[in-house]
C-alpha cells in the first residue's frame, strides 16, 4: 500500500491529496504476494487462543479470519475480519459478538515484529456472560505481533503470534468474576494464525519482507474512462505562510478524469469552502483555483498546471491583499496510501507540500512580494466511477 502526494496551492489545501502513499514506501516491512490483487486469510494454528480481561479468561478454538487483500503485490497494513468461536468463561460455553470489528495487522520496521490495530466497528465487539457485558471497540496499537515466514505444500506462508496486552474494554452490569465495573486498558491476548494468500482460490505465495518495498508506478482504476473525486477527511485544510497569510478551510473538494485505466499521474480540480484568510472570513469565491488543477505524480512530486493556470492563477483574497499562485512543477511533501477492497478501494492522501511559491500584492498584506516557502497541510480520500457512475476499485500500484 502506499501514499499520494499533493500540493495544494494557497488554495492548496487541495493538498489533501498529499497521502500516505510515501510514507508506505519508506524503509519498513511489508506484506509481500505473488499475484495481484491477491487475498489473505488466516486460521489457527493448533493452539487456542486466550483473553484475559481483569482475571477473567476466554479461551477459543475457532480463531480465524478473512476478507484480506494486498494490490500490487505488496502491502503495508492487511485488515481481516475476525471470527471468535467455540469459545468458554470460567468452564461455560460462551460467543462474541464482532459487529463488524476488524483486526489490522501491521507489519512493522527492522525486525519481523508489528502490531494489531482494532478498526471498523459498527459498535462495540461484545460478550455476555453470567450477567457481565464486556465491549471492545476501535483502538489502535493494543500490543506486538511477530511474523514467522514458512513453507506449506511448497507455498510460501506467514504465522503471525499475537502477544496484545494494551486492549482497552468497558465492563458493566454483573456480576463480573474478575473484579470491578468500568474501562479499564490492560486486557492481554495470545494467539497464532497461519496468514496464507490466494488469487481465485488458488493459493498463492505470501511473506513478511524487512526491505524497502519496490515504488509504485501508477495511479489504477479498474476501467477507463474514469472519474475521481476527493474529499477532505481532516478537520481542517490549511496553508502557511503563504506570503504572510494563513489559509484554514471548513472544507474542501477534488475532481476530474482520467482518458487511462493505468497513469502515472492524476489532475485534479479543487474547490474549497468556509474559508479564513489571513484569520479573516472570506466568502467561497474569494478562494479560488482559476484554471489551474494540481497534478498529483505517483511518486509524491506535485505540480499546479493548467492552460490558463498562468493568466488565471489560483487566488486568495482578503480585504487589501491578495495572493496568488501559478504554474508550478516538481513540488515535494505528498503520498498515498491504499485502503479497502474491491470496488471499495480507494486511497488516503496525507502530507505536507512544500516549496510553494506565491505573490501577495495589497497595502494589507503582512509580508507583499514573492516568496518561496509555501506549506501545504491536509488530508483527503480519493474515489473512482466509472462512464456509468458506478463506484469502481481506485489504488497506487
Amino acid at each position: 500500500m502506499k501514499n499520494i502526494k499533493t500540493l495544494g496551492i494557497a488554495t492548496v489545501m487541495a493538498l489533501a491529496l498529499i497521502a500516505f502513499a510515501g510514507a508506505a514506501s519508506a524503509s519498513a516491512n511489508y506484506f509481500q504476494g505473488s499475484a495481484t490483487p491477491e487475498a489473505v486469510n488466516g486460521s489457527l494454528t493448533g493452539k487456542a487462543h486466550n483473553l484475559l480481561l481483569n482475571g477473567e479468561s476466554f479461551t477459543c478454538s475457532g480463531v480465524a479470519f478473512s476478507g484480506g487483500e494486498i494490490l500490487g503485490k505488496t502491502g503495508n497494513q492487511v485488515t481481516v475480519t475476525p471470527e471468535l468461536t467455540s469459545c468458554s468463561h470460567n468452564n461455560e460455553a460462551t460467543s462474541w459478538v464482532t459487529n463488524g470489528c476488524k483486526f489490522r495487522f501491521n507489519p512493522g520496521n527492522g525486525s519481523l515484529v508489528g502490531w494489531i490495530d482494532i478498526v471498523g466497528c459498527e459498535t462495540p465487539m461484545s460478550n455476555n456472560s453470567f450477567g457481565c457485558l464486556t465491549k471492545i471497540g476501535n483502538q489502535n496499537g493494543v500490543g506486538t505481533v511477530t511474523y514467522q515466514n514458512g513453507l506449506s505444500g511448497g507455498v510460501a506462508i506467514v504465522t503471525a503470534v499475537a502477544n496484545l496486552n494494551s486492549i482497552t474494554f468497558t465492563r458493566s452490569g454483573g456480576p463480573c468474576l474478575g473484579g470491578p465495573l468500568g474501562t479499564f486498558n490492560n486486557g492481554t491476548y495470545t494467539g497464532e494464525w497461519i496468514m496464507k494468500g490466494s488469487t481465485k482460490g488458488v493459493p498463492a505465495n505470501l511473506e513478511v519482507v524487512s526491505t524497502t518495498p519496490p515504488a509504485n508506478t501508477n495511479f489504477v482504476a479498474e476501467e477507463a474512462p474514469v472519474t475521481i473525486s476527493g474529499v477532505g477527511t481532516g478537520t481542517n485544510t490549511r496553508m502557511k505562510p503563504m506570503a504572510g497569510n494563513m489559509l484554514a478551510c471548513e472544507s474542501y473538494s477534488l475532481s476530474g478524469t482520467s482518458a487511462s485505466a493505468s497513469a502515472e499521474s492524476i489532475s485534479l480540480v479543487p474547490s474549497y469552502k468556509g474559508c479564513k484568510v489571513g484569520g479573516e472570513t472570506v466568502p467561497d469565491n474569494f478562494v479560488s483555483a482559476g484554471g489551474c488543477s494540481y497534478v498529483f505524480h505517483v511518486n509524491g512530486k506535485f505540480d499546479i498546471a493548467g492552460a490558463t493556470c498562468a493568466s488565471n492563477p489560483i487566488t486568495l483574497t482578503r480585504a487589501g491583499c491578495i495572493v496568488t499562485i501559478g504554474p508550478q512543477s516538481g513540488l515535494p511533501g505528498v503520498g498515498f496510501w491504499n485502503q479497502g477492497s474491491g470496488k471499495l478501494r480507494t486511497v488516503s492522501v496525507i502530507g505536507t507540500a512544500e516549496n510553494v511559491v506565491a505573490t501577495a500584492v495589497g497595502p494589507s498584506c503582512p509580508s507583499p512580494g514573492v516568496h518561496a516557502d509555501g506549506k501545504i497541510l491536509s488530508s483527503a480520500k480519493l474515489t473512482a466511477t466509472n462512464a456509468s457512475g458506478a463506484l469502481q476499485g481506485f489504488s497506487v500500484e
